[in-house]
Formats: C-alpha cells, sequence, structure tokens
C-alpha cells in the first residue's frame, strides 16, 4: 500500500433501523445476494471477495449532484426501515477503472467510472471517520 493513494473523500450510506451502516446497493436488492458491504466507524472496510471496488465522492459538491440525480430513486424508499447518512471518510485509491452495478435484471461487472456520476472514486478499501450533515 502506498500512503500517495490514500485519500480524503465522501461516503454516502443507508443506515438501517437496526443500527448498521451498508453500501448503498443494499437498496438494490444486492441484500438478497449478499453482495452489499457492511461499514463500521473507523474501520477499514473491503469490498466483498469477487466484487468491488467501492465508491466514493471526491468532494461535497459531486455528493449533492448525486442526491440530486438519484432523488426519485431515494424517495421510494420506506424512511421508517432506511436513512441516508454521509460520512467524511479514508480511502485507498483503486487501480480499478470498472464497477459493479446492479439492476433488478442483472449485476454487470462492466461499469466503467465514466459512467458512474460524477466526482465518482473508485476505492480499495473505505473507512469512516466522521460523520457529517446530508443536506
Amino acid at each position: 500500500m502506498n500512503n500517495e493513494n490514500i485519500k480524503t473523500g465522501y461516503k454516502i450510506v443507508l443506515f438501517l433501523e437496526e443500527g448498521t451502516y451498508h453500501s448503498c446497493s443494499f437498496y438494490y436488492y444486492l441484500s438478497k445476494f449478499n453482495l452489499h458491504v457492511e461499514y463500521s466507524l473507523n474501520k477499514k472496510v473491503y469490498p466483498k471477495k469477487g466484487c468491488g471496488p467501492l465508491c466514493v465522492f471526491d468532494n461535497l459538491d459531486d455528493v449533492k449532484n448525486f442526491l440530486i440525480k438519484e432523488d426519485v430513486v431515494l424517495n421510494i424508499l420506506d424512511p421508517n426501515f432506511f436513512s441516508f447518512k454521509l460520512f467524511k471518510c479514508n480511502y485507498e485509491e483503486s487501480n480499478e477503472i470498472k464497477v459493479w452495478r446492479f439492476s433488478k435484471k442483472l449485476i454487470s461487472p462492466e461499469v466503467s467510472l465514466s459512467k458512474l456520476s460524477s466526482g465518482t472514486r473508485l476505492a480499495s478499501w473505505v473507512e469512516l471517520i466522521e460523520e457529517q450533515e446530508l443536506y
């Protein structure tokens, strides 16, 4: 691991009523396939075996743009079960250039970084360090 690859960014996670933090892919039904990632504060978290890399945002403007773009999707969730949290995070920049993306029809390992929301960065691991205001 090279310290030049360690960056600071922002991670949006789902907070479940049971008190756990999950990757946003959880709401795309990845939970039934057990491919989502569970996060913990101040602990490095890695992608599941055979999956990855993890996605983070470079800055708060990119987070806001993502939330505006995904507003329709985010508003269909049951607020009694899900809520979103934003964390400042440390991450190791990944050398990979593609990420898995889930839809109701399939899981595709061939989604290029250029097709993801602006400011998305790919990470080999993510460590949540401090909760931030979401809105």
